[in-house]
């Protein structure tokens, strides 16, 4: 570690991590959008490299939004900030599993539109005048390692509103139709 710099200078610790790697922990958090030289020197060589602090991944938002009635034909789209996947995953099947609950239990398929867009394709449509909670859970990892903290989205899909009698030949009452 008497080898190791940065410029800007960085207060902080070494600490021994796995697999006999160096880990160095920051005595406070880096300012996100600034750039940091690393410079590794030995007796016979230097090696440096850049780095730019980014924000830690986050969910973006969430589709259907929370304050409008979702058709039922709706995905449910999540945006994150920082890339989840690499390009290479969007050629994939669908198969896979990510920490993400969908209340009511809703059959479907997740699958990744672009690297920090995860969709969930329902099998049949979303139930009506249903409050939908979607919950990212803890566990769920950016392509560069980070943890994304949990956050939860509810939304509700159209309602049912009585238009009033109109009474046909069989006496019933109608709801709107889609």
């Amino acid at each position: 570690q008497e080898f190791i710099e940065f410029e800007p200078p960085i207060n902080g610790e070494w600490v021994a991590g796995e697999s006999g790697t160096l880990v160095f922990n920051p005595a406070k958090k880096l300012e996100v959008g600034k750039y940091y030289a690393l410079k590794i020197a030995s007796d016979d060589r230097v090696i440096t490299s850049e780095f730019l602090v980014d924000e830690d991944p986050q969910v973006l938002s969430v589709f259907p939004a929370r304050d409008v009635e979702a058709p039922e034909s709706s995905d449910i789209t999540i945006v994150f900030s920082r890339p989840m996947v690499p390009l290479t995953s969007l050629q994939m099947g669908e198969d896979f599993d990510v920490p993400v609950t969908i209340v009511p239990e809703t059959p479907g398929t997740f699958k990744w539109i672009s690297t920090r867009t995860l969709q969930f394709q329902p099998d049949t449509e979303l139930i009506r005048a249903q409050t939908y909670v979607v919950k990212v859970d803890e566990g769920f990892v950016s392509l560069d390692g980070v943890l994304v903290p949990s956050f939860s989205h509810t939304f509700t899909t159209r309602q049912l509103r009585y238009r009033g009698a109109n009474i046909h030949r069989t006496g019933d009452t109608h709801f709107d139709d889609p």
